[in-house]
């Protein structure tokens, strides 16, 4: 997968960006492309249908692993599980019981129009690097309607009644609007969808939808693929994978669902209501910690492509 919105193409071929954060040129007769999707403003009235979504599993390759346990559960295999599980809800119409968040066979809901991972493929296959400005260009490039980038966090200050999940919103314009309403309704459907799991549940003394801005300028957003995304886009924090009893819950396949069915509900309360969501929301804030390189690596390798 490249993203290619605006690049040129000379005599069949086209130039495109790929996941290791660089230009290369591919053959137009071996690429498949995608129309970004025209603009319009989500909420009530919006069709779920023409929904563009980009879904962006956190981390992959083998230097960019993400956090693990204590027992050795790995960030960038757990993301990849989660957002494919993700993909499999999107890809069939459902219907929704919205007093207890569970998500039914029918067809209240339709497919999205696309469905996007910016790291595609099951285990193995789909642990390769990709670089933040190469996920951020994936989803510009279709002019999504929404972009979610699934995590687990590391590193909590304190012991939580709650689930102690984070969504990290845009804090530019235009966007800053709708990715923090985004990111309010996603830590809402995390409480109610992991309040049926039992864990020593921990966070940080801020629970909710979260902004950081640089120390550098105090005014630019912090991380790489918020910074970078003109679409709404958020980073969803679900769980702590190095807190070992919410570590043994991300092995399970109901929590991965419930993370899973958390993210599709919040999308379709995103797109099809004007739903603030009730969860605590922060305004913005300079953050002085540090959250790692985001730039594809030197090493950064494209995978082989099939066919």
């Amino acid at each position: 997968m490249f993203a290619g919105r605006g690049l040129s193409a000379e005599g069949g071929w086209v130039r495109v960006f790929h996941m290791c954060d660089g230009v290369a040129w591919a053959r137009s007769d071996q690429l498949a492309a995608q129309l970004p999707a025209p603009d319009v403003v989500v909420g009530a009235g919006f069709d779920f249908a023409d929904a563009v979504i980009v879904i962006d599993p956190g981390h992959g390759g083998p230097g960019n692993i993400g956090g693990s346990s204590p027992d050795g559960l790995v960030e960038k295999e757990v993301n990849l599980e989660i957002a494919n599980r993700v993909r499999d809800l999107l890809g069939e119409p459902h219907s929704v019981d919205w007093e207890t968040g569970t998500i039914l066979t029918g067809d209240a809901i339709p497919v999205p129009a696309s469905v996007i991972l910016t790291r595609v493929g099951e285990g193995a296959t789909g642990d390769y690097e990709a670089g933040l400005d190469f996920r951020a260009a994936v989803a510009n490039a279709a002019n999504a309607h929404a972009m979610i980038s699934i995590h687990n966090n590391a590193g909590w200050e304190i012991a939580t009644e709650l689930p102690g999940s984070d969504v990290y919103y845009q804090s530019q314009a235009p966007v800053y609007e709708p990715s923090r309403r985004l990111a309010t309704l996603l830590v809402e459907e995390f409480r109610r969808g992991f309040s049926a799991f039992q864990a020593e549940w921990v966070g940080t003394y801020e629970l909710g939808a979260k902004s950081r801005i640089s120390p550098r300028d105090g005014v630019s957003q912090y991380y790489g693929v918020l910074k970078a995304s003109t679409v709404p886009t958020v980073i969803a924090e679900g769980a702590y994978i190095n807190n070992p009893t919410e570590a043994a819950l991300l092995r399970t396949p109901e929590f991965q669902h419930a993370y899973a069915a958390a993210v599709y509900r919040a999308l379709v309360r995103f797109m099809t209501a004007d739903d603030p969501g009730g969860a605590p929301s922060f305004d913005p804030e300079v953050w002085e910690g540090f959250a790692g390189r985001g730039g594809a690596r030197d090493e950064c390798v494209i995978p082989a492509q099939e066919g």
